[in-house]
């Protein structure tokens, strides 16, 4: 049986309490109109204020539903991308990582267990299983468009964390309401996240900017370059190893250098950036046995 991807590791750190929001020096000051302001790095210049929004007795049950999946993904991008600029070639090749050596790395991977958290909380917050199942299979096609257009890669991760997550994919009852068309989808999508998402490396290597690569997997392909001899037979330098690691910067700077031309929405970020209801693995499970419980757990009550 192929094991479960778990958020535990993040919940039992309380990592996920902590801010990736970046410190008030480093915020922009102009806006396109010209007047003066300061704004938090996922609002960059040109933030739109104006959508039109669902009440707010309707924001209270579905409003995520009556987006486009592809504004949630570029909002997600936006905010990744502008983390992921921020993160110094010697962080990417950093023997240890954290958060005093590498802030921006941390930042970033920060934010990516807070996506991650946040599409599980979404999921386990109704109580219906037919809203499950939409929010669930909204969230595979968040996922997708992740992927292709976008080419956000470690957003991508997130959100299939997320799904694969142990108090997700146990909701069988949910799992069996997916709509035929985002089955197909999920079933497309988590080959590339098997193997340690090795798969990715090769997206990486063809795609052409704007992308932003899953770290895990960058700090994988460090690793193991970093691993080689600096010097071969006859006590020669390691080219190779020193190209490989060249090439490798060589293509995150590039990606670091070539932004996403997406709008804004403010409203959609900080809904994004919200504290989520369940911080904790044991929250999160206890929630998860609660909608559905245990096929013996539920024949104990009705006997």
């Amino acid at each position: 049986m192929r094991r479960r991807m778990s958020l535990a590791g993040v919940w039992k750190t309380g990592e996920a309490k902590k801010s990736f929001v970046v410190k008030p020096e480093e915020t922009l000051e102009t806006l396109s109109e010209g007047r003066s302001t300061t704004i938090t790095p996922w609002q960059p210049r040109g933030v739109n204020v104006g959508r039109s929004y669902p009440s707010e007795q309707r924001m209270t049950r579905l409003w995520i539903l009556d987006l486009d999946p592809s504004i949630i993904a570029q909002q997600i991008t936006l905010m990744q991308h502008y983390l992921f600029s921020k993160i110094k070639v010697s962080e990417v090749l950093a023997s240890k990582r954290n958060a005093e050596k590498t802030p921006g790395y941390q930042r970033l991977r920060l934010l990516h267990n807070h996506i991650s958290i946040w599409v599980v909380s979404q999921i386990l917050m109704r109580s219906d299983v037919d809203q499950r199942a939409e929010i669930l299979a909204y969230f595979i096609r968040v996922a997708g468009v992740l992927l292709s257009p976008l080419q956000n890669l470690d957003g991508f991760m997130a959100v299939m964390n997320a799904a694969n997550d142990s108090s997700i994919f146990r909701l069988k009852k949910t799992w069996g309401r997916l709509p035929p068309q985002a089955r197909d989808l999920w079933q497309e999508l988590v080959p590339l996240t098997e193997k340690g998402a090795r798969s990715l490396n090769k997206f990486t290597k063809e795609a052409t900017p704007p992308l932003i690569p899953y770290m895990g997997v960058v700090i994988q392909n460090v690793l193991a370059l970093q691993e080689y001899p600096d010097r071969v037979e006859g006590d020669l330098i390691n080219f190779k190893k020193i190209r490989s690691i060249g090439f490798l910067i060589q293509k995150i700077l590039s990606f670091q250098k070539t932004p996403y031309l997406l709008p804004t929405d403010k409203r959609v970020l900080e809904h994004i950036c919200s504290t989520v209801p369940f911080m904790d693995g044991d929250a999160c499970f206890a929630r998860s046995l609660k909608i559905e419980p245990r096929v013996a757990d539920a024949g104990s009550e009705t006997s």
